[in-house]
């Protein structure tokens, strides 16, 4: 079992043998899942990320995939509830959150008078969200699950590449430079980059957290991150890239602080990396499909379906929150509310949000994401594990890197895989939190007693 503490060390179990064996020692981490709640998320975390390509492999529509998934969701909540009615169901303020904003949007549909089919498919997607949000949180608080959902999601990016070599995408989009790799296994590039952004993560967190590896394995890490990099740069992804790009240089900050200015070593290693990105940075823009779509957007030479549509849809937007500003018009409903010629979405997370669900929505929304990083500045201040610190730092970069993708990335409450890694962090920060306010109240009542013998007496602290 895997649990939250603030000495995490990497965990062999007694009864881990065979195949599990084999990859814990490989990898370094007790990735394989244990129990029967940690199989369910693993699961269900590659299978939100790979039931696209595989529905695509089998030639099942989109429409059915969808289908099929919110129904193993909804029959997988049903289990993990019936075996879970014994347990207390504490949860973080996350949680608790999305339950408000869910049902705000459902009042605030009512307040509008009317139930549209949109809203319906789009309020769907948020509830089966939250499921699997709910359950990896509730998971969490007990048990590591960051080693498991790292692993998942590198897995993801093997299966999505897989796909897409074998149905001859990845040759299509190296001779024609305008196809964006993703549409097959993805359904959507910028659905494609954004799991391969996960994967990234994943990544860095098991080649920065782990020292005991084989060397095999570090080469076998670096090839896979360099991969997932092309990837994203062929997905043509402009968010993703600049989330990419965004996240190594926090991650340091995050980890090290004033350190890489102190230390010589650390200054000369974050010079170099900063010094390989700037090299980089000029090629790609230059010389490949990404840095054209880049530049036109500079240019102002994208058409209707490009950037400018995008300025006049977030126009509009403004002008429908000053109409309800409170409740706004109900999650699906700007598709048909806008008067722009392409009749596409928002793109914009915080602009869909506003607008669908007021001011009130946007609060409870995104006030998920103020909870999640606040607490984890407080366990970083707190702590001196140097383990906990870069597992904060990661997450914390994480986090940021996601909001700032937002800007330009709309349904990000339809995605499953980033919740899972949401819903992740904020079981495991909430119980590392409990745990440390523990320590700190013991910690008081022992001061007290040293203070005033016999007369301090505590029933309130248990262990």
């Amino acid at each position: 079992m895997r649990q939250n503490t603030l000495d995490p060390q990497i965990i062999y179990s007694t009864n881990n043998k065979g195949f599990a064996q084999r990859i814990t020692q490989y990898i370094g981490y007790d990735v394989v899942p244990r129990s029967f709640e940690e199989w369910l998320i693993f699961i269900l975390v590659i299978y939100a990320g790979t039931y696209t390509a595989v529905g695509y492999s089998f030639d099942i529509v989109p429409l059915m995939q969808r289908k099929i998934y919110k129904v193993v969701l909804l029959v997988s909540a049903c289990i993990y509830l019936i075996r879970a009615r014994k347990q207390s169901f504490s949860v973080p303020g996350e949680v608790k959150l999305f339950i408000a904003w869910l049902v705000w949007c459902v009042l605030g549909q009512i307040d509008q008078g009317t139930f549209t089919e949109a809203f319906w498919g789009q309020y769907r997607d948020a509830a089966a969200t939250f499921i699997l949000f709910f359950m990896t949180a509730r998971v969490a608080i007990q048990r590591n699950l960051f080693p498991m959902i790292f692993f998942g999601f590198v897995i993801v990016a093997l299966v999505m590449m897989g796909s897409t070599l074998c149905s001859g995408e990845l040759l299509t989009s190296a001779q024609d430079p305008s196809w964006r790799l993703g549409r097959t296994a993805s359904g959507n590039p910028n659905y494609f980059g954004h799991n391969m952004i996960l994967a990234f993560f994943g990544v860095v967190y098991f080649l920065k957290n782990n020292k005991t590896t084989l060397r095999t394995t570090r080469i076998f890490q670096i090839i896979l991150l360099f991969t997932i990099s092309i990837g994203i740069i062929l997905s043509q992804s402009r968010k993703v890239f600049i989330g990419t790009m965004l996240f190594i240089p926090l991650c340091l900050v995050f980890w090290y602080g004033k350190s890489i200015l102190l230390k010589p070593r650390l200054f000369i290693t974050t010079l170099v990396i900063i010094s390989i990105m700037a090299f980089s940075l000029p090629i790609i823009l230059e010389r490949t499909s990404m840095g054209q779509r880049f530049q036109m957007s500079i240019d102002e030479r994208e058409d209707k379906f490009g950037q400018e549509d995008r300025y006049e849809k977030w126009e509009e937007s403004v002008d429908l929150v000053q109409q309800r500003p409170i409740c706004g018009f109900g999650i699906g409903n700007f598709y048909g509310l806008r008067l722009s010629r392409s009749g596409r979405a928002e793109h914009s997370e915080y602009v869909g949000i506003i607008t669908e669900t007021g001011i009130v929505g946007f609060v409870l929304y995104f006030s998920m994401f103020v909870v999640l990083l606040r607490r984890l500045n407080r366990i970083g201040a707190r702590v001196r594990n140097d383990q906990i610190i870069y597992t904060v730092g990661l997450l914390k970069t994480a986090i940021i890197v996601i909001l700032v993708m937002s800007i330009a990335r709309h349904r990000l409450y339809a995605s499953r895989v980033t919740y899972a890694f949401i819903g992740c962090a904020a079981g495991f920060s909430w119980s590392i939190a409990r745990e440390q306010t523990f320590q700190i109240a013991k910690q008081s009542q022992a001061a007290l007693e040293h203070i005033m013998p016999g007369r301090w007496k505590s029933n309130v602290w248990t262990s």
